[in-house]
């Protein structure tokens, strides 16, 4: 096989220093060898060769023992993993039933709690391989593939199924319509009850997540680049569509398309309407929910009213519903607030990162912070208070 080839050295200059090497050893075996052309050889051999010196392999981190949660400070809990107190997260891990050990298909093992904080923080800040090696103590080879097991683990058993389950939220309609009646009547003054609408029960709306421009060269036959750009924002990215509640918890989510498609085309490709629609029995009250002019009004969905010439009783509805809509984008502020990695585009590579897989998990965590901490910014605004870890479990376990 020979020595490898330095880098930064053209193929053709290493084939000459080849060359060289032969004619020297050709040169020794005459009977009177010219000593001083052989070591001129060898001298240039050499100096080609430690010019251009090849990559230096990275030092494999010693492992150690594996740290736990009670190994971090209260600061460093919250710091690290999002969660205010040990108690909280000890609780949610608990719940979720985090295995005492894993290992990953490459033959890691690992423990469970540990690999679940590691998850966890890698997602918070995104920090390097080479900087968590200090605290996991494993080399950073083996953190990768530890996180992307816990990642695929969190998102199999728990964020998908949960975050596609709608059956739990008939229940809740009739509190969270009556929390935003409640909200309303206390900013408008009673003249213009008449208007509020008692009927709906959360806010949708989409959002996109900025990711690195794909490369043509990597997807042969895909035009990516055209498929996950947005006009609008001027930014690839992956667009995701959520249901947002009154005590700050996603009540549904789906995304993971091209950031060019349109808000009503993740609407209808969710399927939202079709288990909404399938929910609710004859003789039932009938709960919408509220979007942005993009959507179209329809028994299940209700808009603001669109165009130039509109009535002061239309003007007021808009700006009625406008004020209690933001909650959706609180919703998404929380998510990309506690988890910083979602927001590092040059990172989040189409291909390499399982980049729906991520936003799933961050959603699905937000939602077990928001149980665990007793609400946000959204559950004091409309003073709605979310369920316990407990009943959201049971709630939306498929």
């Amino acid at each position: 096989m020979g020595p490898p080839i330095p880098y930064g050295l053209t193929r053709a200059s290493w084939r000459r220093g080849m060359r060289d090497l032969d004619d020297a050893g050709r040169l020794l075996a005459l009977p009177n060898p010219p000593v001083n052309f052989i070591l001129l050889l060898y001298a240039e051999l050499i100096s080609m060769y430690t010019i251009h010196l090849p990559r230096r392999a990275r030092k494999h981190y010693l492992a150690g023992d594996p740290p736990f949660l009670n190994d971090f400070s209260r600061d460093e809990v919250h710091q690290l993993f999002g969660f205010r107190t040990h108690a909280q997260l000890r609780r949610v891990m608990i719940a979720l039933g985090v295995p005492a050990i894993i290992r990953t298909r490459e033959r890691y093992v690992y423990p469970g709690e540990s690999a679940f904080l590691l998850m966890l923080v890698r997602l918070r800040d995104g920090r390097r391989w080479s900087q968590l090696e200090r605290i996991f103590h494993r080399d950073g080879t083996h953190l990768s593939a530890i996180n992307l097991y816990m990642v695929e683990w969190l998102y199999t058993n728990h964020s998908l199924p949960r975050l596609s389950n709608m059956a739990w939220v008939k229940a809740r309609m009739p509190l969270y319509a009556q929390c935003i009646v409640a909200k309303l009547k206390s900013i408008y003054p009673q003249d213009k009850w008449n208007l509020i609408p008692i009927d709906i029960w959360s806010f949708i709306d989409g959002t996109i997540r900025p990711c690195a421009k794909p490369s043509s060269r990597s997807f042969p036959g895909l035009n990516l680049q055209v498929d996950l750009y947005s006009g609008y924002k001027k930014i690839h990215g992956v667009k995701y569509q959520s249901l947002h509640t009154c005590d700050g918890l996603c009540a549904h989510m789906y995304g993971g398309m091209g950031a060019r498609r349109h808000d009503t085309s993740l609407l209808r490709l969710s399927n939202v309407m079709s288990i909404l629609f399938n929910m609710f029995l004859p003789g039932d009250m009938i709960y919408r929910i509220m979007g942005d002019p993009a959507y179209a009004r329809t028994w299940l969905t209700c808009t603001g009213f669109k165009g130039n010439n509109l009535s002061d009783n239309e003007t007021t509805f808009n700006k009625m519903m406008s004020s209690v809509r933001i909650a959706v984008e609180w919703g998404f502020k929380d998510i990309n607030c506690t988890w910083r990695w979602l927001n590092d585009k040059h990172r989040n590579k189409l291909g390499e990162t399982p980049l729906r897989k991520h936003y799933m998990n961050a959603t699905f965590l937000s939602n077990l912070i928001v149980c665990v901490t007793g609400g946000t910014q959204t559950s004091a605004f409309f003073e709605c208070e979310p369920p316990t870890l407990q009943e959201y479990l049971l709630m939306t376990n498929p």
